[in-house]
């Protein structure tokens, strides 16, 4: 099991270079949206050593690093929103494809029942229900064309 950290050791954070913290809620202070070199220790010894041993070319080469990471996790979201967006442009017209063959089909069940009027009053109140289902699917498709 770990031991808890009680030492955050921040090389390089927003405004601290070389600052010690005993609480995690005040490192994120230092640490987060910024593109920060710290760690948490058990021990305050641990943390100092952490300080005086690391060299500036160091802190530099793990700022490169955390930097293409980020790069990389961006560039990552937006192609992955990309293909969602494609794939509800795809989805929109495949939706738009088969209402189409849907209205037709209406079109012919309609004009089967034109002697029967109870039957055709009941069509009618059905397709009412599923046209307003329909509506909200292609009101959600159609953002994205």
């Amino acid at each position: 099991m770990s031991k808890r950290k009680n030492f955050y050791a921040i090389k390089d954070g927003n405004g601290v270079k070389n600052k010690i913290v005993t609480t995690w809620e005040e490192c994120q202070k230092y640490v987060l949206h910024y593109n920060a070199v710290y760690k948490g220790f058990v021990s305050l010894e641990e943390a100092n050593n952490y300080l005086k041993n690391m060299s500036d070319d160091e802190v530099e080469e793990r700022k490169d690093k955390q930097h293409i990471k980020a790069k990389r996790e961006k560039e990552d979201k937006s192609q992955n929103s990309q293909i969602k967006t494609k794939n509800n442009k795809i989805n929109a017209h495949k939706l738009n494809e088969e209402l189409d063959d849907l209205y037709n089909y209406i079109s012919d069940v309609m004009d089967s029942l034109e002697d029967d009027n109870y039957k055709r009053k009941q069509f009618i109140e059905d397709l009412n229900t599923i046209e307003s289902k329909i509506l909200s699917m292609q009101d959600y498709y159609t953002r994205f064309e």
